[in-house]
């Protein structure tokens, strides 16, 4: 997702994800510390958090690190398609190197070099943010344990007091679980974890890191474990959406049913699909579910509702509105997100899913993608009065009984059957495997699809 829902007087993370997480962004003039096991990502986070403030907000950065050579930030953030030098040559950025010596001072009265330095840089570019890499300095310094802490909080209170908006990087040791000192001394604090990722609809995800917001002074933070994962343009985040993993779409009571755009259907299901509820067609290939789902597009569409239809893949014949392919999702947020920003930016009402591969994953992929995927967007579906309408490729050997053994099935309200007749492929049938009505005494009916879908008695 691209899209940083940030807030008017909020300090935008730079992080796509990140600021809808955070309710719109970070408190101005507070301190951040983003703790986790190397290689999960905080550098990056910090530099993207840093340079996006120079780039795109017109905010100068301090970067001063404990870990890297000024080139080596150079050359890092280079590659994530940041040039600090250039924003250097502009005065819209400053990068320091600290010794861990730095931090102290031997006289009371006076400033540790490395205030003095990132306060000679802020006020020589009236700086905004600052990202220090890392706070886990203060820790080895040759102190006791309670002059650590001053060191450390005297450290947040002098930078915040330039009036900027202060991350820090911490480590954190393998298994550890405990609370690192410095989350004391700090207004919002950031876990990143390594997780076994669900699997994208294909099969295994890519590696795929989680973010959580543990402490969040002042302002408010979705709970839960978002995935992120690091790619070509910095970090990039996927909010786990309230109440993933809860039940879905409710049809909504004394609500007129919705046309399914199939001659003959609507009387089968009691009028047509229930109003706020989620449908299933799921059969073999080739035997008319996106002809089906189609239909419904276009009566949905004829009726004014407005209905976006989310395909697989490309269709010359009859183009989808969008085009989302499960398969090259890394996460299934991944998937939601795209869908969710489609079909706000349509304004519509019903939501088609045309190809989704429900019934070809790993149980645990499956099971994923009912929470984090089918679940969520039934709930904003049916708050809109509208339908969610799926189609999945079914090519168990008897499809019917199948649907009727699935454990998807009881997610949705009416779960449909094409498939074919005796004669196939000329002859093609329709089952109603579920019904929010009883199904009439003969579930399966006759299908045709040409020149428009139709269905009639003799299945």
């Amino acid at each position: 997702m691209d899209k940083v829902l940030t807030v008017s007087g909020r300090v935008a993370s730079g992080v796509a994800g990140l600021d809808e997480v955070l309710g719109g962004g970070f408190v101005p003039q507070t301190a951040i510390l983003v703790k986790g096991q190397p290689g999960t990502g905080k550098t990056v986070l910090g530099l993207q958090f840093a340079a996006s403030g120079a780039l795109e907000h017109a905010e100068p950065c301090i970067l001063a690190s404990f870990e890297a050579f000024p080139d080596h930030l150079h050359r890092d953030a280079l590659a994530l398609g940041w040039d600090l030098r250039a924003l250097e040559n502009r005065g819209m950025a400053r990068v320091l190197f600290l010794r861990r010596d730095d931090l102290t001072s031997g006289f009371a009265e006076r400033e540790s070099m490395a205030v003095s330095r990132i306060t000679d840089a802020a006020m020589e570019i009236g700086a905004k943010r600052v990202f220090v890499d890392s706070a886990t300095r203060f820790w080895h310094l040759p102190l006791a344990d309670e002059q650590r802490q001053h060191t450390f909080q005297d450290f947040v209170l002098k930078v915040k007091g330039l009036g900027v908006t202060l991350m820090m990087a911490a480590d954190e040791e393998p298994g550890a679980g405990a609370v690192l000192p410095a989350e004391m001394h700090s207004d919002i604090v950031i876990a990143l974890r390594r997780e076994s990722p669900p699997g994208s609809a294909a099969g295994p995800a890519a590696a795929v890191h989680t973010l959580e917001v543990l402490k969040a002074r002042a302002q408010p933070a979705a709970p839960g474990r978002h995935p992120y994962i690091i790619g070509p343009r910095g970090a990039e985040l996927w909010p786990v959406p309230p109440l993933a993993g809860a039940d879905g779409a409710q049809p909504i009571a004394d609500a007129a049913p919705v046309a399914t755009g199939v001659r003959g259907l609507d009387a089968l299901l009691g009028g047509g699909y229930p109003a706020g509820g989620a449908v299933l067609i799921a059969g073999l290939s080739g035997a008319g579910k996106s002809a089906l789902a189609r239909a419904f597009c276009a009566a949905s569409r004829g009726a004014g509702r407005g209905v976006l239809l989310a395909a697989s893949q490309l269709s010359a014949g009859s183009p989808a509105d969008v085009t989302v392919d499960p398969g090259a999702c890394r996460h299934p947020l991944e998937y939601f997100h795209a869908v969710r920003a489609a079909w706000d930016a349509a304004d519509a009402r019903d939501l088609v899913l045309d190809g989704l591969p429900l019934f070809r994953m790993r149980p645990e992929s499956a099971d994923a993608w009912e929470a984090l995927v089918l679940a969520p967007l039934a709930r904003l579906v049916a708050a809109a009065g509208g339908v969610l309408l799926v189609t999945a490729q079914c090519g168990a050997p008897d499809p019917v009984h199948h649907l009727g053994a699935s454990p998807l099935t009881p997610r949705f309200d009416t779960v449909l059957c094409p498939g074919y007749g005796p004669g196939a492929p000329a002859s093609r049938r329709l089952t109603i495997v579920k019904s929010a009505c009883p199904p009439p005494a003969d579930a399966t009916v006759a299908l045709h699809l040409s020149p428009h879908p139709r269905v009639e008695p003799g299945g």
